[in-house]
């Protein structure tokens, strides 16, 4: 028993040394664990620590990258602002060129820009022809050039802004020519800023042009090393030497190369272009200018001894006008010493871009100190046409020109059609019938810049500018063939519709505007298709021409029609029958033309718009009589046809028939001029648009009316004693339709409609609102102006 008990508790004192030993064994398990796992976080923070310390490496790395990448980043933006930028000029650039080439309104050299080799050749030899100035165009513009320049060097307190002027006009009027001429005793440095592909004379200067338009910094500081480096050339040449100089292909880029290496040496001597400023600039032109100015002063003794001519400037503008190119070479220009001149020269669309007023100019200097900009220079014609037939320019050719510059370009009549321009449309009619553009409108300035008008005034503040269309055949030859285009013709009616409308055109007589329009529908009616008679040949006209001069007869019939004609218009003497017409358009006169005059203007193809207040005529068409095709036009084969017209909106005006007749007469018009005694016969053309209904009527006067005074009673006695009564042929129509006049068949009911709202069309700003709604508005604006 007692054996079993001391088994059993040997097997548990076993049992228990055997757990102990688990015990241990698991203590030290869990120990070595413990250690393990405190080892493995030890480890695992390291690791971390490493990681974090890697990290941390890495994001240094990136925040370098960063910047580094910040950094490329506004290098492609600036990369990308000249990218843009150079973009943007080539654009201007091929905006230029192309507008060269379609519309070439620049100048007369550009004409050629569109044209046959042909025309180009005789365009180069225009421009090369001994300089003709009969009217002293050049001596006037170096008085202008030197007046300027004394004003300058004698006004107190800064006066002018800068030594410039402006020669404004527009296409062909020889601005290039003149400023070459200008060169014969002076030193004119001449730049041409025509687009580079243009073909133009004279040929573009591109390198100095490339070198103003575009510099991306210290626009001014560049300019004026230009103008440095041109001074430094002229020391020691003589006028000759320098013309012969500025002919060499590579003298352009030997100014540029010298002007950037005055610049580099400006930076070496610790200059910050930045910081140099106009008094610095001017500082370095006058070291140049003090050691070339006494060979100068030997050579030419003027106020103006050099001159920097920019031709065709309107490029430093660029296509808003105002753009920095010009600002910076105007700010230039200040730094020019007196003796140094400059002149932009150009059509310019605005002449205010280049001589703005002081209030407006972008400039602060010249709107605080109240600087004055030299007047601008512009007297001058349209050489062209003469200069280019005595080149054996080809006619054709030339109205091929005329019509592609009336147009607004090159561009075809198709063309035109789909995108016609009021400023066009305008210039065409302006060339025939004399349109008086509103001198505040911003057509004047179109007209002249692209559309072949002549400037004639400007106002002191540049802003007002009177455009005009003086006799030119071949401008008006080209007007008449497309005013053949009874689409163009149409397009025509709407523009001087809104012109009157808008207040772009002033109205004056409204009647005769329309008789003006009416009688070169008839003309151009008459004359188509028809071939020119051979005697007419000695006149000195062409089959090349569109219009020829015809029969006065035929010019009745087509304006009347032959029924009307036959009918109405009998006993028509046949010595006035057969007279010759000549008139592709109207002019505007300040005198009562006599039988010289009458034959002057017969040869141009013009007719008159008579002087204001003339007595008892409103329009005056020359005729030629008994001409016998070989001998020269006698001053006393000279008629005319005498046209009153009337806008009653009865039959007959206040004082009918004498408006018709006797007040219509050569004796009334002509009784202030004693010298005349042209007996020769007469029409007497009586127009009264307004009747309400059509008339035609014609009778022959048998004896002059009876005057009040004796002194005129003893010229008709005197005359009816000679034979010579029976002299005035009157004709009268009335109202304004296609049964009167015939020449208008081709024209629709809606045109018709047009031409008797031109009677009455004035500046109305109902006629403008093209809604009910605005219409009730406007008349709410304006009480008791319109009736309820």
């Amino acid at each position: 028993m007692e054996g079993e008990k001391e088994d059993e508790l040997r097997e548990k004192e076993d049992e228990l040394r055997e757990l102990k030993k688990n015990l241990r064994q698991e203590k030290y398990k869990n120990e070595n664990e413990k250690h393990w796992w405190i080892e493995d976080m030890q480890e695992l923070e390291k690791q971390i620590e490493k990681q974090k310390e890697k990290l941390e490496e890495e994001v240094k790395e990136l925040k370098v990258e960063k910047n580094e990448l910040k950094v490329d980043m506004n290098e492609l933006k600036t990369s990308k602002d000249r990218w843009e930028l150079q973009m943007q000029k080539l654009q201007n650039t091929l905006m230029e060129t192309t507008k060269t080439a379609k519309s070439s309104t620049e100048t007369g050299s550009d004409f050629i820009s569109s044209t046959s080799e042909s025309l180009k050749r005789s365009m180069v030899e225009a421009f090369e022809q001994k300089y003709k100035d009969d009217l002293g165009v050049l001596q006037l513009f170096e008085k202008h050039i030197d007046d300027c320049a004394h004003e300058w060097e004698t006004a107190q307190d800064l006066i002018y802004y800068a030594l410039y002027s402006v020669l404004f006009q527009g296409s062909g009027t020889g601005k290039s020519r003149l400023l070459h001429q200008l060169a014969q005793d002076r030193f004119v440095i001449y730049l041409c800023f025509r687009a580079n592909s243009s073909s133009g004379v004279p040929p573009a200067t591109p390198t100095v042009r490339n070198f103003f338009l575009y510099q991306e910094e210290n626009e001014m500081v560049y300019i004026a090393a230009f103008f440095c480096s041109c001074i430094e050339f002229l020391d020691g040449k003589s006028i000759e030497d320098w013309k012969n100089q500025q002919r060499d292909p590579e003298f352009e880029k030997k100014i540029i190369n010298k002007a950037n290496s005055l610049v580099t040496s400006w930076k070496e001597g610790s200059i910050e272009l930045n910081l140099m400023d106009e008094t610095s600039c001017a500082n370095k032109i006058a070291e140049v200018w003090k050691k070339v100015e006494p060979h100068l002063s030997k050579i030419v003794n003027k106020k103006a001894k050099l001159v920097f001519a920019f031709d065709e400037s309107r490029t430093l503008l660029g296509t808003l006008g105002q753009s920095k190119a010009f600002i910076h070479t105007r700010r230039a220009l200040r730094c020019l010493p007196s003796g140094v001149f400059a002149i932009f020269a150009d059509t310019i669309s605005n002449l205010a871009d280049f001589a703005p007023l002081a209030s407006l100019d972008p400039s602060a200097r010249l709107y605080l100190n109240k600087n004055k900009l030299f007047p601008p220079f512009y007297f001058m014609g349209r050489p062209l046409w003469g200069a280019a037939l005595r080149s054996a320019a080809k006619l054709n050719e030339l109205m091929k020109l005329a019509r592609q510059k009336l147009l607004g370009g090159g561009i075809t009549v198709y063309d035109w059609l789909n995108k016609p321009t009021l400023a066009s449309g305008l210039a065409i009619l302006s060339s025939r019938i004399s349109l008086d553009v509103t001198a505040e409108s911003r057509i004047a300035s179109e007209l002249v810049a692209g559309f072949m008008g002549i400037c004639v005034h400007v106002s002191e503040d540049r802003h007002k500018l009177l455009a005009f269309y003086p006799s030119e055949p071949i401008l008006a030859e080209a007007a008449a063939l497309l005013m053949k285009d009874q689409n163009v013709l149409r397009k025509l009616l709407h523009f001087l519709l809104d012109a009157l409308h808008t207040g772009y055109i002033e109205p004056g007589y409204r009647g005769e505007l329309v008789v003006r329009l009416l009688l070169m529908i008839a003309w151009d009616h008459a004359t188509r298709d028809r071939d020119i008679s051979p005697h007419l040949g000695n006149l000195g006209y062409s089959k090349e021409f569109v219009s020829r001069p015809i029969r006065v007869k035929e010019f009745l019939i087509s304006l009347f029609g032959q029924e009307n004609y036959d009918e109405h218009i009998q006993s028509f003497p046949q010595k006035l029958a057969d007279g010759l017409l000549a008139f592709t358009h109207f002019i505007p006169v300040t005198y009562t033309p006599n039988q010289t005059q009458l034959r002057t203007l017969f040869i141009r193809f013009a007719a008159v718009i008579c002087k204001r207040n003339q007595a008892g005529v409103d329009l005056i068409i020359p005729v030629l009589l008994d001409w016998d095709g070989s001998s020269p036009i006698s001053v006393d084969s000279m008629s005319y046809f005498l046209i009153q017209v009337k806008n009653w909106s009865k039959v007959y005006d206040a004082h009918w028939p004498s408006s018709a007749t006797s007040k219509l007469s050569r004796e009334f018009v002509y009784k202030d001029k004693t010298t005349e005694e042209n007996q020769n016969p007469y029409l007497s053309l009586y127009l009264q648009l307004g009747a309400p209904k059509p008339e035609l009527e014609s009778f022959y006067i048998e004896s002059f009316p009876a005057f009040n005074t004796k002194l005129q009673k003893k010229t008709r006695l005197e005359a009816e004693k000679a034979g010579k009564a029976k002299t005035q042929y009157c004709i009268s129509g009335l109202g304004l339709d296609k049964i009167l006049y015939r020449c208008l068949d081709k024209l629709s009911d809606d045109d018709i409609s047009i031409l008797k709202q031109l009677l009455c069309a004035w500046l109305d700003p109902l006629k403008l609102a093209k809604h009910e709604n605005v219409k009730s508005l406007l008349r709410s604006m304006m009480p008791l102006v319109y009736e309820k």
